[in-house]
């Protein structure tokens, strides 16, 4: 028996650089306040709510799903047989000026892994 598993590639969130206070360890002493802990402003990358990249893929999560699929297919007894990326892509073209200048663009885009696999 033949068995064909689809693994689909997600688009990569969106990230910003936020701020954030972490405390130093140390203790400062106020006058009326009393003891009140130093905080030291960092910097962290942090995914944007629901905004995706329409042209980035999430490789991270691409490669533990594929690890997944290969895990359960083999699990039940399937013998892998082979792996493929399936692949897309866009371009375009506009002139810059009239007719003469033309700039050009491209890119290509994994859109996921098709597994075949056979069980004997």
């Amino acid at each position: 028996m033949i068995k064909t598993v689809w693994v689909k590639a997600f688009n990569q969130q969106k990230m910003r650089q936020e701020e954030y206070e972490e405390p130093t360890g140390e203790v400062k002493k106020g006058f009326l306040s009393g003891a009140k802990p130093v905080m030291e402003t960092k910097k962290r990358w942090a995914p944007i709510k629901d905004e995706y990249h329409d042209h980035l893929i999430d490789g991270r999560r691409l490669t533990s799903d594929l690890e997944k699929a290969l895990n359960e297919l083999e699990s039940a007894g399937f013998t892998i047989l082979s792996v493929t990326p399936v692949i897309s892509g866009n371009w375009g073209s506009s002139n810059v000026r009239g007719y003469t200048d033309v700039i050009g663009w491209s890119y290509s885009l994994t859109e996921g892994f098709t597994v075949v696999a056979r069980k004997d």
